[in-house]
């Protein structure tokens, strides 16, 4: 599998560990290619990244790369495998080639922040979002519920509640040692 990261950045960085750690706990066999474009903003470098990272043997490649994401959402569909969004539901955008996005709810921020500021008043505390509360997930689109096998999507419903009730403890880039 592949990851494709835009500018080489610590919050790209935190994509790329935490999609490594998956893979990891899913087989430990699995290889990850990962590349960094350096730049945000050229989808065609992500299409040629993509394209290099397939060749490689990547079947299918998380992207984290704003909108040179787009060139690796578009090769998936050119040269055949499968490519994973980023931040909002971009299935869309490559029928049946991206065949999830990790999603990134800001909807949800928004409204908890509102609802807590309402409820208490303003705050100072700082939010964290993540799969426990909703903050972040995955895009469960018609392309999941067609490509993905049923096995699969089992495991990945399982390993979901053990991360959000902490049985598994996702690595970050940003955890200093």
């Amino acid at each position: 599998v592949g990851f494709i990261g835009g500018a080489d950045m610590p919050v790209i960085r935190d994509y790329q560990k935490g999609f490594q750690h998956g893979v990891r706990y899913a087989d430990p066999d699995v290889e990850v290619i990962a590349r960094y474009v350096g730049d945000h903003y050229d989808p065609a470098k992500g299409k040629q990244t993509a394209y290099m990272i397939y060749k490689m043997g990547a079947d299918v490649i998380f992207q984290a790369a704003g909108p040179t994401g787009l060139g690796v959402l578009e090769a998936a569909e050119t040269y055949g495998f499968y490519a994973i969004g980023v931040d909002t539901d971009q299935g869309y955008l490559h029928p049946g080639s991206v065949v999830s996005s990790m999603l990134k709810r800001v909807d949800v921020a928004v409204y908890k922040v509102v609802e807590a500021t309402i409820k208490d008043g303003v705050s100072e505390d700082v939010y964290v979002f993540d799969v426990a509360n909703g903050g972040i997930g995955l895009a469960r689109n018609k392309y999941y519920e067609e490509i993905v096998p049923s096995v699969v999507k089992e495991k990945v419903d399982e390993v979901e509640q053990k991360i959000a009730n902490g049985e598994i403890e996702v690595e970050s880039y940003l955890d200093y040692e």
